[in-house]
């Protein structure tokens, strides 16, 4: 083969590897985003759960809370925000 001819072989070897890898790459970044898609999808269904466990527990908490005060009409509940001014340490 005459100099010129191996060179450009040697280039079109290069580029086709490039081009291999590349495709590497590409591939493996699709197949991270499709585990990160995955993921977060199993991170909201599982965040629903939690919501909807909150929201179950809050409605049980005030229904408690109101059986207490009927049962004794002087309790107060006292807030969270409330409890801030007490200042207590």
């Amino acid at each position: 083969m005459k100099p010129d001819r191996v060179r450009k072989h040697k280039e079109l070897r290069v580029h086709r590897l490039y081009r291999l890898i590349d495709k590497k790459i590409k591939r493996e970044m699709e197949l991270k985003n499709l585990k990160l898609y995955m993921e977060n999808l199993n991170i909201l269904k599982e965040n629903e759960k939690l919501r909807k466990k909150a929201t179950q527990l809050r409605q049980e908490n005030l229904f408690l809370l109101s059986e207490l005060e009927k049962k004794n009409p002087s309790f107060r509940f006292v807030t969270m925000k409330e409890t801030r001014n007490f200042n207590l340490l």
